[in-house]
């Protein structure tokens, strides 16, 4: 069945966008030290509470039981390095501090990966989608170069992925990222999405996007979301994904 009909009939079920980030806390005090943020992530990192873990279950079952497609938002991959260096410091030190980066967001994904799967543990009706959304850069500049995302990103990705998906197949999980990164499409197939969502203004990488949607058919699904049908998502319901 071709893809875009598969995908147009299970839209007649409204899509429920549903956030629990409870692993990612509001950071008040910046963390200037890439080492020192590598050392004290465990303590960092807040583990999922359980009463906030059972009312997130109610919530999916609530929406499951109205016969909507659940889509868990789970933030970003790498939320937490992000959130602490600031968003300039983090995509600097991608550049200046490669290897030392690389090992942090690795050892977030680990972390990250196991705060998913014990909420999953948790639930007796499950999202249906896992999404994560990444910025590749900061607003208006080139996206992460290939090379760079390659070397520092993919890693911790596929170790995610394959996590969530060793311990519950049946879920999709869904990416979102700018659409510049068209060149990184095998990429997301590889590390085991089923489907790319490109974000921001597409138009402009319209060619390499059907490009895309040829040469990796079998592997990836890319969705196309406008933004207006994305605020549809994140307000409640909405069929037209």
């Amino acid at each position: 069945m071709n893809k875009d009909i598969k995908m147009e009939k299970q839209a007649q079920r409204p899509y429920c966008l549903l956030n629990f980030n409870q692993a990612e806390p509001a950071y008040e005090k910046q963390i200037k030290s890439t080492t020192m943020l590598y050392q004290h992530l465990d303590e960092l990192f807040h583990e999922p509470e359980l009463a906030s873990q059972a009312e997130f279950a109610k919530e999916v079952a609530e929406c499951r039981e109205d016969d909507k497609r659940v889509i868990w938002n789970a933030g970003c991959t790498y939320a937490m390095p992000l959130a602490v260096l600031g968003e300039d410091e983090f995509f600097i030190r991608v550049v200046t501090e490669p290897e030392l980066m690389r090992e942090l967001c690795e050892r977030y994904a680990i972390r990250k990966a196991d705060a998913i799967v014990q909420t999953l543990q948790v639930m007796q009706i499950r999202p249906e989608v896992l999404l994560f959304s990444d910025p590749f850069g900061k607003s208006g500049l080139p996206p992460l170069r290939p090379a760079v995302f390659r070397t520092l990103l993919k890693s911790a990705q596929q170790f995610l992925v394959r996590c969530i998906k060793r311990a519950y197949p049946e879920i999709k999980i869904w990416y979102r990222c700018c659409a510049a990164s068209y060149s990184l499409a095998a990429d997301f197939a590889e590390i085991g999405f089923d489907a790319w969502i490109p974000s921001g203004k597409t138009e402009p990488f319209a060619q390499e996007l059907e490009d895309c949607r040829q040469f990796i058919q079998d592997e990836l699904e890319l969705l196309s979301v406008t933004e207006g049908q994305w605020d549809s998502l994140k307000k409640g319901t909405t069929t037209c994904v």
